[in-house]
């Protein structure tokens, strides 16, 4: 399982289903589970900044797990996003829907990312919501990185302020370092 990290408008989406529609891969988004599930009238506080708890975020994730094919590699897109859900992620490792976890961490300033937010146009991409979404990771995503490294995880740092193609090329040594892309499919 290859998780993406990086604050919002660090590139985690578009890097993600590029690597999931060029390798064959599945790709799950936290954020797009959210916005289906937002569209069926559930969790009005998103578009406020607000995350969703840890146990329903959990619960669409493993729904989300168990619809999958498992012999290709899974990314994960926006999850976890806090120690509570970094540590049920560690205790899945090695199990079927989880496999192992390489960590690919997109760095970035801030203000780049507020820059890609504002032309992204998303109805969720308020003000209000982008600040808080910063103040999230800060506080709370940042830290998860001392419960990956405490497990063994392999984590890559790219540096996401860079064309999508170079960031994507800098994606693919990572995994080949860690031998993911010996085991396609």
């Amino acid at each position: 399982m290859i998780v993406i990290m990086g604050i919002a408008g660090a590139g985690k989406g578009t890097q993600s289903k590029l690597l999931a529609e060029e390798r064959g891969w599945a790709w799950i988004s936290t954020g797009e589970l959210f916005r289906a599930a937002i569209a069926d009238g559930k969790y009005p506080d998103y578009f406020r900044g607000k995350l969703i708890s840890d146990e329903e975020t959990i619960n669409l994730l493993t729904e989300a797990l168990h619809k999958l094919d498992h012999s290709k590699e899974v990314i994960l897109d926006g999850f976890p996003r806090n120690s509570s859900q970094t540590k049920w992620l560690l205790s899945e490792s090695g199990n079927k829907h989880c496999g192992e976890i390489i960590v690919i961490r997109l760095l970035i300033s801030k203000e780049a990312t507020l820059e890609r937010l504002k032309l992204r146009h998303r109805v969720d991409d308020t003000e209000e919501a982008i600040h808080q979404r910063f103040r999230d990771y800060d506080s709370e995503s940042g830290p998860i990185v001392s419960l990956f490294e405490e497990h063994g995880t392999r984590i890559y740092s790219v540096n996401a302020d860079q064309t999508v193609e170079q960031v994507h090329q800098s994606i693919l040594r990572c995994l080949a370092k860690a031998n993911i892309l010996t085991h396609e499919n």
